[in-house]
């Protein structure tokens, strides 16, 4: 009697279930293939950064990563790190900080991500005496995407900071804090454009001679001529370098700061030159909150920006102003206002 199960006798569903079978054997093989690579890789990674540190001994420079580790497994891969740590030899100042955490995406490991726990400690034995700096923060968070010579994007992001400066005997003198502080980079062709900015920033009474500043807010938007070739030469000097202020501005008081924008240059001798325009906001109330900061020149201060007073509009606002910078010697219309020293 013939079978109904078809000429060569063979059920459809035991076909199915070795199609089934093979399936789970290729992923298993994959998986297997893929955690072999993964841990290649990562093995990799830490003989890099082994090597990274050997070589900063070499070079006088102790660097450690305690308990240095690829990490993220199965989908990203970074390097992970109980504390850091860096001596400079001979010299005794002393860095280190908390855990460190580093990670790309497996399929984009080209843009990595990095966070680093506080405090932050910097030794600095070379000053008048012996201070240790720490750094306190609630998150600290760096991303940067990978290329050649230098990263395309690169951002620095960190919440609720705290400075304080540790004197012999052990008392602490508070330095700076800040609610949130924010540096970016971004390469463009061969220019490079910079933005900072930060809020709630306090800088304290020991830094300013006892003088007092309200917390301010501000912003930084610039770009440097031929960036790209600075930041792969080590950004060592600014001499012999210019760009542009697309904008600057800082926030004293409530509606009260000034606007900031126009070209400048850094000569060989370090002494800047720009054409700057100048925007104040509320003339009236910054005399005031600069008055309050430095009040032994409280009257010249005044007398300043009373003539911008009489000069805004219904919003507080002045018309911009041109600021003229000739190598380090500052100019408001035809007023001199004072001179900046060369930079290094």
């Amino acid at each position: 009697m013939a079978s109904s199960m078809g000429g060569d006798g063979k059920h459809p569903t035991s076909r199915h279930g070795r199609r089934i079978k093979w399936l789970g054997v290729a992923v298993a093989v994959v998986v297997a293939l893929y955690t072999a690579g993964w841990f290649y890789v990562g093995n990799l990674l830490e003989e890099q950064a082994r090597r990274v540190l050997a070589s900063a001994r070499e070079s006088g420079v102790e660097a450690d990563c305690t308990n240095l580790r690829a990490h993220g497994y199965p989908f990203r891969i970074g390097l992970f790190c109980d504390s850091i740590s860096i001596e400079q030899s001979g010299r005794d100042v002393v860095i280190a900080a908390g855990a460190f955490r580093s990670a790309a995406q497996v399929y984009n490991p080209a843009r990595i991500v990095a966070e680093l726990d506080a405090p932050l400690t910097v030794s600095l034995p070379d000053l008048p005496y012996d201070i240790d700096i720490g750094a306190h923060w609630e998150g600290l968070r760096a991303s940067a995407r990978l290329a050649t010579p230098v990263p395309s994007r690169l951002s620095l992001e960190g919440t609720t900071f705290r400075a304080e400066a540790t004197r012999p005997g052990g008392r602490r003198v508070p330095l700076v804090s800040a609610g949130r502080l924010e540096l970016h980079m971004r390469a463009r062709d061969t220019d490079a454009d910079f933005a900072a900015r930060f809020a709630d920033l306090v800088i304290d009474r020991s830094l300013l001679g006892e003088r007092t500043l309200p917390a301010a807010n501000g912003d930084l938007d610039f770009t440097m001529t031929d960036g790209v070739a600075f930041l792969a030469e080590g950004a060592a000097s600014l001499r012999g370098r210019s760009g542009e202020i697309r904008a600057l501005n800082l926030t004293l008081a409530e509606d009260t700061g000034l606007s900031v924008n126009g070209p400048v240059s850094v000569g060989d001798d370090g002494l800047v030159s720009a054409q700057l325009s100048l925007t104040i906001r509320n003339p009236e109330r910054l005399a005031a909150v600069m008055g309050e900061a430095v009040p032994e020149a409280r009257e010249q201060i005044e007398t300043a920006l009373s003539g911008f007073a009489s000069m805004a509009a219904d919003d507080g606002r002045t018309p911009p102003l041109p600021v003229r910078i000739d190598r380090g010697e500052v100019r408001i219309g035809f007023i001199p206002v004072g001179r900046i020293p060369p930079l290094d």
